[in-house]
This record gives structure tokens, sequence and C-alpha cells, in this order.
């Protein structure tokens, strides 16, 4: 139960603040997707000491020391965050979850021959269907944009990167704890992306100038868009923990079955329907989909097949 549990927390913020990104940045203009990842790193970084203060949760008191033994864990999520919201700025939201599925062959890879997990063909399965579906749909992608799958693709190298990381860092020998982790990525996102927003020359003009701050419908999704990246952030190292950075991979796929078809109906206003496109998405979500069947029947206590259940547990 705790692994369903712990995916679906993953499902869930995961689809809220994808929701929330996409109408701050696309549906109503806001100039600096970089902004909306160090408002992110700062509420993780005051949430947590506040709370770390009160005692709600527990790790080891700050220092360089320990900033320095979770390396090059907050350096990678930098990468992965600020990719990532440039890409969902600039390309749909089916195109965006596309490109983000080049993540999962390559931490199959990594469980596989870095953190020496057995897997299935039943899981290979899938990772092929997925990538298959990916590949049809973005054959005939008519909303191209090269900044935007570049963005998306070191996104996709850079979750690879962090899910296997935060594996070693969780499980080692020298485990950390999932709060500890969250506190220093932040910590250490906060200077680079003040000072990559500065260097992007009117940044810090154009948030202060942007005409919208008054809205309330724009601060309700920032608010979102913010509190929510601590919630997800969390969620995605619980899920790691527990189920494997695969699991964490595909999930972050599976979810995207409402978000896909949310981009669809018009969600950011941005997808270009096409046969060939909207096959290979629903391809892709079906091979996701078997993924977690398969994932979850073999994590359940009632299954018969003791070496699957072996090879996807963590």
């Amino acid at each position: 139960m705790t692994a369903i549990t712990a995916a679906l927390s993953y499902a869930i913020s995961s689809i809220g603040i994808q929701v929330a990104l996409k109408m701050t940045l696309t549906s109503m203009a806001f100039p600096s997707s970089l902004f909306v990842a160090l408002a992110q790193c700062i509420f993780t970084v005051f949430g947590l000491f506040v709370l770390y203060l009160l005692g709600y949760v527990t790790f080891p008191a700050p220092s360089w020391s320990n900033m320095m033994a979770v390396q090059p864990l907050p350096l990678i999520q930098i990468f992965n965050v600020a990719c990532g919201l440039i890409g969902t700025k600039l390309i749909s939201i089916p195109m965006f979850t596309v490109l983000r599925r080049v993540s999962i062959p390559m931490t199959l890879l990594a469980e596989v021959y870095i953190l020496t997990m057995p897997t299935t063909k039943s899981i290979v399965a899938s990772v092929v269907l997925l990538m298959l579906g990916s590949v049809i749909a973005a054959f005939n992608d008519l909303s191209f944009n090269f900044v935007g799958y570049v963005s998306i693709l070191i996104s996709a190298v850079a979750t690879t990167a962090y899910g296997t990381s935060s594996k070693m860092l969780l499980t080692g020998p020298k485990q950390r704890t999932k709060w500890e982790l969250l506190f220093y990525n932040s910590l250490f996102a906060i200077p680079i992306l003040s000072v990559a927003i500065h260097y992007r020359g009117d940044g810090y003009s154009a948030v202060y100038n942007y005409d919208q701050w008054y809205n309330l419908k724009f601060l309700a999704m920032m608010t979102v868009s913010v509190t929510m990246g601590f919630v997800l952030n969390f969620a995605i190292l619980w899920n790691t923990q527990t189920n494997g950075p695969l699991s964490t991979t595909v999930m972050g796929s599976a979810k995207n079955v409402l978000t896909t078809y949310l981009g669809i109906l018009g969600l950011g206003g941005d997808y270009i329907f096409t046969v060939t496109n909207f096959l290979g998405l629903n391809i892709s979500m079906g091979g996701a989909l078997l993924y977690s069947y398969v994932k979850f029947k073999a994590k359940s206590p009632k299954s018969s097949n003791t070496k699957e259940k072996k090879g996807d547990d963590v």
C-alpha cells in the first residue's frame, strides 16, 4: 500500500503543478519561468526551516559539509527544473509529455547497469511501447520549437541522473533524509537561479512590470505553481525511495493520460491535432499503464510470481 500511495502522491501533485504552470506561463503569459523556479526554491527552504525549528521535520543541522555531501544532486535538480519550465512554456503539453519519455529507457538502463536492479520482460515491453508511441506522435508534430525540444531533452537526461543519484543517496551507506535533500536542493539553487534571471537582460524588470499581479486568477495559479513545487519534489523523492527511479519516471508519463487530454481539449491553446500524433500519444499512454499494472501487481502481497516481485522491488 505504501508503494501505491507514494506513486499516487507523485502523480496527483505532478498533474496539479503542470496544469498550474501551463496556465501561468502560457495562458496568462507570465514572462519568466526561471522566476517561478526561484520562488519554488525560496518557499521550500523557508517552509522546511520553519518546520525544522518547530520540530515537525528532522534532518542534520544545516552546514556546508552536509551540503557538499548531497552533491551533485542539487546541481542536477537546477538543470532539470529550469529546462523543464522553459520547455513547458515553449511547447504544447502533449509534446512535452512525449519528449520527456526519452528519460524512461535511459532510467531503465541506469537501474540495470548503475544501481544493479533486476528487471523483467514485461517492464522492458512497456518501455518499448512507451517509446514507440512517442516516436509515432513526434513524427508528425506540427508544433515544433527547437529551443523547447532541446530544453526538454536536457531535462530528460537530468531526470535520469536525478533519479539515480537520489536512489543512491536515500538508500546507500551514507543515507540522507528526504527533507535534507529537499532543503539543500533548493538552497543551492537560489543563488544560481537569481544570477540566471539577472543575466537574462530584463528578467526582473519584466516580472516587476507584469500587468496581471492584481488578477486573482493569476495569483491563484502562481500560488499553486510555487507551493506545489515543494509537494512535487517531496513526492518525487518518496516515490524514488519506495519504488525506484524507473517507477518515478514512468509514473510521470502515466499521469500525463489526463494532462495530455487536457491539452487536446484546449489547455494552453497550443495543441494541433493530427491523426498520427493522437495515435502515438495513445500508444505511449498504453505503455505507461501497462508498466503501472505490471509494477504494482508484482508488489502486491497476493502476487504469486515471487521472482518478478523481487525483480521489481527496491
